[in-house]
């Protein structure tokens, strides 16, 4: 999805909405998934809204998830049984940050013993890039 935005001083900019879908069916400590479509070098991310459809399980241990879009932390590493991934939990979190490179959402799992091995998660990474060059 996109839509463009004309602000008072002229300058043209470009909204967009890209969802990244996470499905671990082996993540274990340390490991990184990179999802979804790239966001450009020096999009302003507004804010990234993750739904759990499925919560998160692990065999053991309490491993953590951090989410990250271009050298911007869009989400913080919380516990995989925190309430941001409870079944059925929609989270917003505001980021308002400017990407210092492109590429997808990179999900990295760490801090735990365990392996996270069950759970769907959805977000949706809400930026602007300007039309200018």
């Amino acid at each position: 999805m996109a839509n463009n935005i004309h602000d008072a001083s002229g300058v043209n900019y470009r909204k967009h909405m890209v969802k990244a879908t996470w499905s671990p069916t082996a993540g274990s400590n340390g490991d990184t998934a990179s999802i979804g479509p790239d966001i450009p070098n020096n999009a302003i991310i507004i804010d990234v809204v993750s739904h759990t459809s499925t919560a998160l399980g692990a065999a053991s241990g309490t491993p953590t998830i951090a989410a990250a879009v271009g050298g911007v932390t869009v989400h913080t590493a919380v516990n995989y049984n925190n309430a941001a991934y409870a079944d059925e939990k929609v989270s917003v979190n505001a980021v308002n940050d400017k990407t210092t490179s492109a590429g997808p959402l990179t999900i990295t799992i760490a801090g735990g013993a365990g392996d996270i091995n069950a759970g769907v998660v959805d977000f949706y990474i809400e930026y602007i890039v300007s039309l200018e060059s």
